[in-house]
């Protein structure tokens, strides 16, 4: 939970399970987008357009251009100094006077707006249609937005970091809780050394800001928004800040508002489904059969005890993988997670490298696994952070945001409170409370607080347009029971759940016209489906051969 896309993150991914959030094609690999467009666009007060990314799949829908915005860093004091935002937009077929701004957040905290729009571009017109431009706006710190933030001088530093987080997940050893707090206190440390002036702006409370100063340069009265993930808490705390300001908005994959914004996590309202998700997986490798399922057996409950021995196996004796080192439970069990995000593109492998760990007969699909390991066997330490292009999708990004919303450092943390957080979390799920609490840990030992942070109650907020939330039955890190409870903040708003298993509605509606029908009459005229409305998932997880992985 991201915070949804938060845990992804911390944990190493599947090849092509998160790295492509949503399943459609791709730029050919020979195509040449210019990753350093914004830095030759002179930043301007006004939104001055210039063509950009003419080689993605988005120009073939509509004419894409970019801009460099020069926004006050701090809302309350003007005289605090700028940034820069990185804003992309993807023209509608046909715009006049009268065409729509939609505005796109992709989640993370700290996924990139651009690569979004670039490369799916095709599935977000499909929900709003194709009379509407799509403007996503690079949050602060993050990419082509400057300042970056920059907590790590070097990409080496960075990777270190990385692998820190994971082989600090708490549940393993007697100093994982202890490791985890110090990775906490070592972000601090870092981030008040190389970027002091940026991170007490870099909250949500600002980037929201951020939305509502370039929808008034836009010269529109109200904001049209899609958010996916985090992108729902940004929904979320814009429309709270600005109820009257709202004409659409659809959040997809809700992250709990009340948690997010606290120290002290709720667990159930982060991973509360993540052990359906992963039953599901067992159910679905069954259900596949063993011509398509490596990891195949007698029953859904006997691929699920075999899959537990398979790690419990790893727990006791780390599997030991030529030119890689030692496959430890931590990095296992966050690519466990992180599969479970997208059925459709991850269960395959997933059932490949679970059966080579229990056979101990490391294989293809350990190595493509291990392949995704960033920056898992270099040895020279790379050149330094380009300071005109920041990180994305990044760990380092998404708890350098996560924690300034949660407050800062809690003062007299010691054992018996990591203990504590540890058992409320492995008391919802056993399997992933480890990882989980890790988030919060490291959060409490963090003194990364935002000057803005969103403290009023959340309740009772009335907009001047109903909000839709969607939310997945089996979502592994934003429970369906998030879409109800903010629904419930939001009077007048809607919930249509999809009956599947993924994070956020695409992972789970492969060719449903269900969600389809009712986002699309949503965004034109504003028609809800009725509360409690249940739209079937489409799902085919295990559709190759495993001979062809």
């Amino acid at each position: 939970m991201i915070y949804s896309s938060i845990f992804c993150l911390f944990g190493i991914v599947f090849t092509n399970v998160v790295a492509e959030p949503l399943p459609i094609r791709r730029r050919e690999e020979n195509a040449t987008t210019d990753h350093n467009t914004f830095a030759s666009i002179t930043p301007s007060k006004t939104l001055a357009w210039v063509s950009c990314y003419g080689d993605s799949l988005a120009a073939e829908l509509g004419p894409v251009s970019c801009a460099r915005l020069i926004a006050p860093l701090d809302y309350l004091n003007t005289s605090f100094g700028d940034v820069q935002l990185a804003i992309i937009k993807l023209g509608a077929s046909n715009h006049t006077q009268t065409t729509r701004t939609v505005f796109v957040n992709p989640g993370g905290p700290g996924d990139d707006p651009i690569e979004f729009i670039t490369d799916h571009g095709a599935l977000l017109r499909a929900q709003v249609g194709n009379d509407v431009d799509l403007v996503g706006i690079v949050p602060r710190g993050v990419g082509s937005t400057f300042p970056p933030i920059t907590c790590d001088a070097t990409d080496l530093a960075s990777a270190q970091r990385n692998r820190d987080i994971t082989n600090s997940q708490p549940g393993y050893t007697d100093k994982s809780l202890n490791e985890s707090y110090a990775v906490g206190k070592s972000l601090e440390l870092d981030c008040d050394l190389v970027t002091p002036s940026l991170i007490p702006y870099v909250g949500t409370v600002h980037v929201a800001k951020d939305m509502d100063y370039v929808l008034q340069i836009l010269g529109q009265d109200k904001l049209s928004y899609l958010g996916y993930s985090y992108g729902s808490i940004l929904g979320a705390t814009y429309a709270a800040l600005f109820p009257d300001k709202i004409d659409r908005m659809l959040l997809d994959g809700i992250v709990d508002f009340n948690t997010w914004y606290k120290p002290e996590k709720e667990p159930e309202l982060h991973i509360g489904d993540a052990d359906t998700a992963l039953n599901n997986f067992f159910q679905f490798c069954y259900d596949a059969g063993p011509d398509k399922c490596a990891f195949w057996y007698s029953s859904p409950k006997e691929i699920r005890d075999r899959f537990f021995e398979a790690d419990q196996r790893l727990l006791e004796n780390p599997l030991p993988i030529p030119g890689f080192g030692l496959l430890k439970v931590p990095l296992w069990r966050s690519g466990v997670y992180s599969a479970l995000y997208q059925p459709a593109r991850s269960f395959a492998l997933l059932a490949s490298v679970a059966a080579e760990i229990y056979d101990r007969a490391p294989g293809r699909g350990i190595k493509s696994y291990l392949e995704s390991v960033n920056n898992a066997s270099s040895p020279i330490e790379p050149p330094l952070v380009d300071t005109t292009t920041g990180l994305k999708n990044s760990p380092i990004i998404a708890y350098t945001i996560g924690c300034s919303d949660s407050g800062g450092r809690a003062e007299g943390i010691g054992m018996s409170k990591l203990e504590a957080v540890l058992n409320r979390h492995q008391g919802v799920s056993q399997y992933f409370g480890g990882l989980s609490s890790q988030i919060e840990i490291i959060c409490l030992s963090a003194g990364l607080p935002a000057k803005e942070r969103f403290t009023d109650k959340f309740e009772n907020i009335r907009t001047s347009s109903p909000i839709l939330f969607v939310g997945n039955t089996a979502d592994p890190t934003t429970p369906l029971r998030n879409a109800f409870s903010m629904s419930k903040a939001f009077p007048g708003s809607s919930v249509l759940t999809i009956n599947g298993t993924g994070h956020m509605s695409y992972s789970a509606t492969q060719d449903s016209e269900c969600a389809a029908e009712w986002i699309m009459p949503y965004f034109r005229n504003g028609t809800l489906p009725p509360n409690g409305t249940v739209c079937e998932g489409k799902q085919t997880p295990f559709e190759l051969p495993t001979t062809q992985l």
